[in-house]
């Protein structure tokens, strides 16, 4: 017969156990059953532990015990109310048999191990954001949702079987302004080792969040309380304001391009990121996208202009950035789309003709890239509703 040290040592073994299987508690009914103990005793054992500082438990659980009939019988099934404890090991303990245990020889993963010491499923881990470059630079092995506030990342079935990853991730600023990516460690547990050692390489410690960041409230209101909530795509925005434009020159589209499969928010915190961001961007909002027939045929059928205003005083033709300045002349905007293109061009023309410092002389070069953004599209917005409201299409 087993002394009761020696039932209490296998009981809180079996709860380890069950946390290393679940990363969660051990119902009292669990261990009465492993152990073949009545369950009022793995109550009082679970009692015990908790007042010696092991572990917590929620207590006096309602449960049902579901009894399944055999097959072909006359029975039903029948539903057992009873109580018991949940428990849940320290992290002290769970951190000391990881140990004595033999598992750390195994060298699990960095994220699992956590959890086998006693992590949290739910808890945020806090990386750089260069985490994510390698993902946009694969993206025939990885889907990509990105946005200002987070996004999903996950394999394809091109991708190689080392490279596992399936994350919902979290972006956010600290109070020193500085920004971060997030994921919790549910997620981040069931990654590939070699994913696994590629985020662990970008951690850094838990930043002073600010409280007043309105990205990061978003992501915790979908991760923690299951709300639908919609986060804020600045280059969908962009392309959005493209589709609205194009419909006020149509069959003629102003712009013709509005897919690049490379154009992606900045992934470092650098201006050479930034710079390569505005390039992108600039490849679907600027000289190459941006088509002068239709600019001119507004101008001559609705400004009455003709081909003579349509000739710079240097001689040359004027170029389609031109021509939509002498629209919004007719129609008396200012900080026009013209500014708003010319603003990204800068940036543009940074990444294309200069070698650029890698530093990150700025809080935030992702913000900015966003600000960008938002301007083209309040511009672009502005454009339309003023050609809409003038008749002029």
């Amino acid at each position: 017969m087993n002394s009761p040290e020696d039932t209490e040592y296998r009981l809180f073994t079996e709860a380890v156990k069950a946390w290393w299987t679940t990363f969660g508690g051990v119902s009292a009914i669990d261990l009465a059953e492993k152990a073949q103990i009545p369950h009022g005793d793995a109550m009082r054992f679970v009692e015990s532990w908790v007042e010696a500082g092991r572990g917590t438990m929620n207590a006096n659980v309602e449960l049902n015990l579901v009894s399944v009939p055999s097959p072909r019988s006359s029975e039903k099934f029948s539903f057992t109310s009873i109580n018991t404890h949940i428990f849940f090991p320290s992290r002290e303990e769970l951190t000391e048999h990881f140990y004595s245990s033999g598992n750390a020889r195994t060298e699990p993963p960095e994220f699992k191990k956590r959890l086998m010491c006693g992590e949290h499923q739910l808890a945020l881990s806090f990386f750089s954001e260069e985490v994510l470059a390698r993902y946009f630079s694969h993206l025939d092995w990885y889907e990509v949702d990105d946005s200002s506030a987070g996004g999903h990342i996950r394999t394809t079935a091109e991708s190689p079987s080392d490279r596992f990853i399936d994350v919902r991730f979290g972006k956010g600023r600290a109070l020193d302004g500085k920004t971060f990516v997030t994921a919790i460690y549910k997620d981040l547990y069931c990654f590939s080792d070699s994913e696994q050692r590629h985020w662990h390489a970008y951690e850094i410690a838990r930043p002073n969040l600010d409280p007043n960041d309105e990205n990061l409230r978003l992501f915790a209101a979908r991760t923690y309380d299951g709300a639908w909530v919609e986060f804020p795509k600045p280059l969908k925005a962009v392309q959005d304001s493209l589709v609205k434009l194009n419909s006020k020159f149509s069959p003629h589209p102003l712009f013709g391009r509005l897919e690049n499969e490379h154009l992606r928010m900045p992934v470092e915190n650098t201006n050479k990121a930034l710079a390569d961001s505005c390039s992108e961007l600039y490849k679907i909002v600027g000289s190459d996208s941006l088509k002068p027939k239709p600019l001119k045929a507004l101008l001559q059928y609705k400004f009455e202009k003709t081909e003579d205003d349509f000739i710079h005083s240097s001689g040359r033709p004027l170029s389609a950035l031109q021509l939509v300045e002498l629209v919004e002349r007719e129609l008396e905007l200012v900080n026009g789309l013209s500014d708003a293109i010319k603003n990204i061009a800068k940036y543009r023309v940074e990444a294309d003709h200069k070698v650029l410092s890698t530093s990150s002389d700025k809080q935030s070069y992702g913000e900015e890239f966003e600000l960008l953004c938002k301007q083209f599209v309040s511009a672009a917005n502005l454009f339309a509703d003023a050609l809409e409201a003038k008749n002029v299409t």
